[in-house]
This record gives C-alpha cells, structure tokens and sequence, in this order.
C-alpha cells in the first residue's frame, strides 16, 4: 500500500502510477483508498486529471519518503558489507603448514567468509616471497 501511495504522491496520477507499477487504475484506486480508510483519513484530492496531496497527505508522503530513503541506506551499507566479505584470497606458506594447520584456519574463515573464494598455494619459504614481488 505504502509504495502504491508514493507512487500516486509522486505522478500527480492514479493511472501514471498504475503505468509504472504495472497495475490497473482501478487497482491503484482500491489500495490508495483501503490505505484512507485503514488511517480514517483523505490523503489525495482527486480530480478528472490529477490526484494532488492533501496537507496530511503530504506530512505522510514525507514521512514515508524519509523512512524509504533510511531503509535504502541501509540496504547500500549491507551491500557494502558484503562486498567485502566477496572476494579471493591468495596464500603461499610451506607444505608443512599447509598441511598441519591450515585446515583449521581455512575453515574459520569460509564459515565467516562463505562468498569468497582461497587459493593455497604451496612453496617453500624463498618461493612465498618471490610471489609477493
């Protein structure tokens, strides 16, 4: 219902909204006044062209824009997120320690990490640093 209202609040329009929402006017309508009547109050003045905000109608149109605006934020932060927590890891140690210890270290970090991807590469001490230059 929300981001049916935005929709509307936004397009000056019941049928522009249902354009973009891939809905019928008529629909639109429905949702936009089940929301009306769910609070007990006109949110649109509604003409043969336009639906224009109310005054309450615009305080929510505000509210949910700002709320909207915050939730996306967030969702960006998350994306974020994992992002990082994406990506390939590349180590070089020496078959002994790959072999005793590793293991146990590896399967820390996938369980922390499961998106990444690690490559062990095995080399004595001299081949480890050659790798890094």
């Amino acid at each position: 219902l929300l981001q049916t209202f935005l929709l509307a609040a936004e397009n000056g329009s019941f049928r522009r909204a249902a354009e973009e929402s891939n809905r019928s006017p008529s629909a639109v309508s429905m949702q936009i006044r089940d929301l009306e009547e769910q609070i007990g109050i006109s949110l649109f003045i509604r003409t043969a062209q336009r639906a224009s905000l109310t005054p309450e109608g615009q305080v929510l149109f505000e509210e949910i824009a700002n709320a909207m605006s915050q939730v996306q934020t967030s969702l960006d932060r998350l994306t974020e997120i994992a992002a990082r927590r994406k990506g390939k890891v590349q180590i070089a140690c020496a078959p002994t320690l790959a072999a005793s210890r590793l293991g146990d270290i590896l399967a820390t970090f996938k369980l922390r990490y499961p998106r990444s991807i690690v490559e062990v590469i095995e080399t004595p001490p001299q081949g480890a640093l050659a790798l890094l230059q």
